[in-house]
């Protein structure tokens, strides 16, 4: 039974599987370290030459280089499945029937492509480990040198092991989520069908968008007779100031010719 949960577990949530597999691979590691276990990947590493050896050591460092990419790429996918899932979440509220699932499912989609982002990172930033010789390392002799490469090599391929590890269960739960998000979809379709004698909740928006778009239009006519109407007023107003200034110019020159007529009289 509990193994049925933990595959469950593991096939809802990666992000479990992989800890699972990272946390023995760890150990795996620190006891290769100390010497407690054998080599496995660099067995019989005595037989190889300093060359064959060198060419194992760069090609672990190739494989951790193409697995960082790969978990870039990873990340890309993360962040487009997102909007993905945003974009979704609207249909939660017109599912009419299984919300609760549809929620449950949204959550789930949503967990995994956090828990995928949060693996491909390790992969480019906790996990960018790697072993090599230091400058001094090159005059030890023969023998010491062909273990200390071994020793730098198993240590890069198991890291590059947990690191494929990471990369492979974010693609999964990458993939999850789709799924969960394709479900949701499904049950949109099925609870519309389920709802088709009830009048159509998209008809019914569409109608209360209609009426609101033709109150806004009435207010806006409303308005613009009411401009229409001042600026008429405006127009009497600024024709009476103009007869106004008409009169007071005559005035103005009446005055002045009087006062012309004055002058001369007096000379």
């Amino acid at each position: 039974m509990l193994d049925k949960l933990k595959y469950l577990l593991y096939y809802l949530f990666p992000f479990f599987e992989n800890y699972f597999y990272k946390k023995k691979m760890m150990k795996k590691i620190k006891d290769t370290d100390n010497k407690s276990i054998p080599l496995s990947y660099m067995d019989g590493y005595e037989k190889l030459s300093i060359v064959e050896m060198d060419k194992l050591h760069s090609k672990s460092f190739e494989y951790k280089k193409s697995l960082e990419d790969k978990a870039k790429t990873s990340l890309f996918s993360v962040s487009i499945s997102i909007t993905l899932i945003v974009s979704f979440i609207d249909l939660i509220f017109r599912i009419e029937y299984f919300r609760t699932l549809a929620m449950l499912l949204v959550v789930v989609a949503f967990t995994n492509l956090i828990l995928a982002g949060k693996m491909a990172f390790d992969v480019i930033g906790n996990l960018n480990v790697f072993s090599d010789l230091f400058p001094s390392d090159f005059h030890l002799k023969k023998k010491d040198k062909k273990e200390l490469l071994a020793y730098a090599t198993e240590s890069n391929v198991n890291y590059n092991i947990i690191r494929n590890n990471h990369v492979y269960l974010s693609y999964k739960s990458i993939m999850v989520s789709l799924v969960a998000i394709a479900l949701v979809g499904i049950l949109y379709m099925v609870g519309k069908g389920m709802s088709s004698s009830k009048p159509d909740i998209q008809t019914e928006v569409l109608l209360h968008m209609n009426t609101n778009s033709q109150q806004t239009l009435s207010s806006l006519n409303d308005i613009a007779d009411n401009f229409e109407k001042i600026s008429e007023s405006f127009a009497e107003t600024q024709k009476t100031l103009d007869q106004m200034k008409d009169v007071l110019n005559g005035f103005q020159t009446e005055y002045l010719s009087n006062q012309d007529d004055s002058i001369k009289e007096n000379y």
